[in-house]
């Protein structure tokens, strides 16, 4: 044998693959291993991709309840601190307070009052309308009995980028009544 002709190289890569045992020679997956890791992982993405209409659904109306909260009692606490004038007796005898009755606010999509008015706002996002109640506050009180310092106030909010827009109508929003108590 001639040392020079010799290819000690393959010659001992050949020896020692085939001296080692079969389970040293795989050292990846099969491809039905990758095939079906694959598959789980697209099915998890899919079922994940799934969700997120639900999610954003849900903080799209978990917005819009604050913002509707957040407009019903800035008004409540506006009327609550004006000064309602004199008189006695169901709420509408009090002269100052029948000035928010029928009254329209214009709020942005955060609940933020708008500046002058925001009629023509390209913010504007809820519109809302305050209405008294003459008679509630009256049946409003545990027992019955007429209270002569409190109001039943009504509040409309529309979550609608239009200032005309129909409370009257057919469309939806969101009315709360509150009984709001004269401050002294």
């Amino acid at each position: 044998m001639n040392l020079k002709s010799f290819n000690w190289q393959s010659s001992c890569s050949e020896s020692r693959l085939r001296n080692r045992p079969m389970a040293a020679w795989s050292t990846g997956f099969s491809l039905p291993e990758v095939t079906m890791a694959v598959g789980i992982a697209a099915m998890a993405i899919v079922l994940l991709l799934g969700l997120v209409p639900a999610g954003v659904s849900a903080i799209r109306d978990a917005s819009v309840t604050l913002s509707e909260s957040r407009i019903i009692q800035q008004i409540a606490g506006e009327i609550q601190g004006a000064d309602w004038g004199d008189g006695a007796g169901a709420p509408s005898t009090f002269s100052l307070l029948s000035q928010y009755n029928g009254t329209k606010r214009y709020y942005d999509d955060q609940g933020t009052p708008l500046e002058n008015g925001g009629e023509n706002s390209i913010r504007l996002g809820y519109v809302a309308r305050i209405r008294l109640d003459a008679q509630g506050a009256n049946n409003a009180v545990p027992g019955g009995v007429p209270s002569n310092n409190m109001a039943a106030v009504t509040v409309d909010v529309a979550a609608v980028p239009n200032a005309n827009f129909n409370f009257d109508g057919d469309a939806p929003f969101k009315s709360r009544t509150l009984l709001i108590a004269r401050q002294f």
